[in-house]
Parts: C-alpha cells; structure tokens; sequence
C-alpha cells in the first residue's frame, strides 16, 4: 500500500522469496529514486513498486531458489518494457 495521505493504491505484487534476499529493499529504494527523478513523487513511486513487484513475479517463474531468483529478478528489472507492466499491473485505488 502507497499513500500520500490522501490517496492510497494497493499494489498487490511481487514474490515470497523477496522477502528471502537481504538486499532487496536496498535495491527497490534506487529503483525508487531513478523513477523518481523530474517526477512526482507520489506517481512514481506507484509506478516503481508495480515495476519492481512485477518483476519479482516474472523471476519467481524463472527460478527455482533466492540465488536463481536473483540473477532472474536483475534480467526481468533490465527487460520489462512499460506496456508489459501497464497490462499486468493490479494495483487498485482505495478510497478518493
């Protein structure tokens, strides 16, 4: 979930074994930030987490553990084209 404090979208994506890589969130805050820059905020941030989800989800199916997973999860981040996430994306807006 993403709010800005008065929006909040839901953004039901990823893997379980991103919880299993130490360095996962490390990464996910610069995918943040290079999505961030010369945009707003609260937009890009919904945008780099469907992206960063969906692609723990094309790794999940590409792998068969966190090291397998890893190497797949860098290759999904380098090849997901927008239009690829826009189509899988299930985030949804809660509330106003």
């Amino acid at each position: 979930v993403v709010t800005d404090g008065r929006k909040q979208i839901s953004i039901p994506h990823g893997s379980e074994v991103m919880s299993k890589i130490t360095t996962m969130g490390c990464a996910l805050n610069g995918v943040i930030g290079a999505f961030c820059v010369g945009q707003q905020p609260f937009e890009s941030t919904v945008a780099a987490l469907t992206y960063y989800g969906i692609a723990g989800e094309v790794a999940e199916q590409n792998s068969k553990g966190p090291g397998s997973f890893w190497v797949a999860f860098l290759d999904a981040l380098a090849s997901l084209s927008g239009d690829y996430v826009s189509l899988r994306s299930e985030a949804t807006i809660d509330g106003n």
